[in-house]
């Protein structure tokens, strides 16, 4: 459930891997269950909740909130980094809406933790850019009509493509509005071939939430439109369209698997 392939899957990580190993050492989750965002999620309420035990004030909630939004307006500007005086400024506007009351010393205090870092420049940035991602998702979840807001800024409108700095924001949203996935694949028409990075996008959902029927038209929408270009099909695609593969595409892709070997012996 975690993918699998020349580089995706998340165990030749040894961050990830670790994430899951305290995960399963806690009981919270079964090894079967896990998917991307449950990990973020573990990892970064807990790296909240860990520095509320040090302070002994009840803040991690409310930070979350904040980081999230700091992490959307710079998915937005498409900004790994910001200024420490930029990051000033977000913070006296935001905390309102983070409903916190943030002294100067409590500002030094989220960018040197809470996710945050802060280089020799005097740069704000998350610690990790997959965390960014993450929060960013999480926000962009919490509005009104997240469908909508999820287009009207990952897709660039008249090309209707996606924007390439969104594409792993938007595997996040995927895990939990798996919907978008298919949503995704009908900006194209219907003949033409997607390309190799929106493919492993919109085939790559690790939740278990997507629809079969969805499956099923993500599926075939790929399949067909390789074998019409007489395309092979990279061990990594191959593992997560499997997944999504019914039993009444099996006689198709096994004939084409042996039309292929007769070919190879030819």
């Amino acid at each position: 459930s975690l993918r699998f392939g020349d580089s995706a899957t998340v165990l030749q990580n040894p961050r990830y891997l670790e994430m899951i190993a305290k995960e399963i050492a806690s009981g919270a989750s079964k090894p079967d269950s896990i998917n991307r965002a449950m990990l973020f999620e573990s990892f970064t309420f807990g790296a909240l909740c860990e520095e509320d035990s040090k302070t002994g004030r009840q803040l991690a909630e409310y930070k979350k909130r904040m980081l999230e939004l700091l992490a959307l307006t710079m998915e937005v500007a498409q900004l790994n980094q910001i200024t420490t005086d930029d990051f000033v400024t977000f913070m006296e506007r935001a905390k309102s809406d983070a409903k916190l009351i943030v002294s100067q010393v409590e500002i030094e205090n989220i960018y040197e933790h809470s996710l945050l870092t802060k280089d020799l420049d005097n740069n704000v940035s998350f610690t990790n850019r997959e965390v960014q991602e993450y929060l960013a998702a999480r926000y962009l979840l919490r509005m009104a009509n997240p469908e909508y807001k999820v287009f009207s800024l990952a897709v660039e409108p008249e090309l209707r493509e996606i924007i390439p700095s969104w594409r792993n924001t938007l595997s996040f949203i995927i895990d939990e509005l798996p919907a978008i996935a298919r949503q995704i694949v009908d900006l194209y028409p219907a003949r033409i071939i997607l390309d190799e990075s929106t493919e492993l996008l919109v085939s790559g959902s690790t939740s278990g939430k997507m629809p079969s029927e969805d499956e099923s038209y993500i599926f075939d929408y790929i399949w067909q439109g390789n074998n019409r270009q007489q395309n092979f099909i990279r061990q990594e695609l191959s593992f997560q369209l499997a997944s999504y593969a019914g039993d009444a595409y099996v006689p198709d892709v096994c004939k084409q698997l042996l039309g292929l070997r007769y070919k190879a012996q030819k």
